[in-house]
């Protein structure tokens, strides 16, 4: 990788993931150490490392994918009064629960891993849950209680950060952290098309279409939001700036970012930790 053979590396990564599902995310983890070393924000031996021990960790710790119709899969931390909700989409094993956990992990807190079967940002229903947004609400509070968690956080990448944002206001987390979310649903027809995800929730669901900004302009008390994009992301950087009319929102532009896949930077750059301390205790990153 440091010497720019980025597809020999994406292939060595993918054959140390022992199940097939895994290999993806390790294809993801190099294209981010592509844009991070291209952008050159860390040493390629940094990178490099970074890459490793990540891969290290996932191999010694990988998870069993959920079962069809599994409900939210949970990490506990007997003791612990903070639970992270990761929206965590509808892949067999998640980017989420293999990744994201390897750093919750040193966090001490609950983790619990929400999928989305239906690809539809987790409003249409959840597995084990219920069947609408409202009980799917009532649900994951009625989970943390019996976690024992008094502190809800929130966290969630590109349509994912959608239910991060839209469950951090149901939840009343006490904060969100997203990475290139979408933050509106009710985008123009002639715009639809690119977005499928959007286009069926229009077609199947229209009146779950809904806009999270009304939402945070209204909360008495809203959650602390730090949304994390590509500088240089057009789509991403609109959707992030957008939300910064409301007090207690913290944008994060990835300086010179083209790709849309800020989570998967952040973390080989080394700066997922620092944002993870920071949603936790403000002013620790």
């Amino acid at each position: 990788m440091a010497a720019g053979r980025y597809e020999a590396a994406e292939a060595a990564a993918a054959d140390l993931a022992l199940q097939p599902a895994l290999r993806p995310i390790a294809r993801r983890l190099i294209a981010a150490c592509r844009h991070a070393l291209q952008l050159r924000f860390r040493p390629a031996g940094e990178v490099a490392g970074m890459m490793a021990t990540i891969l290290d960790e996932v191999g010694r710790n990988q998870p069993a994918p959920a079962a069809p119709g599994a409900g939210p899969q949970v990490v506990e931390s007997p003791g612990s009064d903070r639970v992270v909700f990761v929206f965590a989409g509808a892949d067999e094993a998640p980017f989420a629960h293999v990744v994201v956990q390897t750093w919750l992990r040193r966090q001490g807190c609950h983790a619990v891993h929400v999928r989305d079967p239906r690809s539809q940002f987790s409003i249409t229903g959840l597995p084990g849950l219920a069947p609408d947004l409202a009980g799917c609400i009532a649900g994951l509070r009625a989970l943390a209680d019996r976690l024992g968690a008094t502190r809800r956080f929130c966290i969630g990448y590109s349509a994912n950060g959608f239910s991060a944002l839209r469950y951090g206001i149901g939840l009343e987390a006490e904060a969100v952290l997203a990475f290139s979310p979408v933050t509106t649903l009710g985008i123009d027809p002639k715009d639809r098309d690119r977005f499928p995800m959007i286009r069926r929730l229009h077609a199947e669901n229209p009146h779950l279409v809904e806009d999270v900004l009304p939402l945070y302009r209204a909360a008495a008390r809203p959650p602390r939001v730090t949304i994390v994009f590509g500088q240089q992301n057009r789509g991403d950087r609109w959707a992030a700036t957008r939300m910064a009319v409301v007090p207690g929102i913290r944008l994060i532009p990835v300086p010179g970012l083209t790709d849309h896949d800020s989570l998967g930077v952040t973390m080989v750059s080394r700066r997922f930790g620092p944002l993870l301390d920071d949603m936790f205790n403000p002013g620790a990153a």
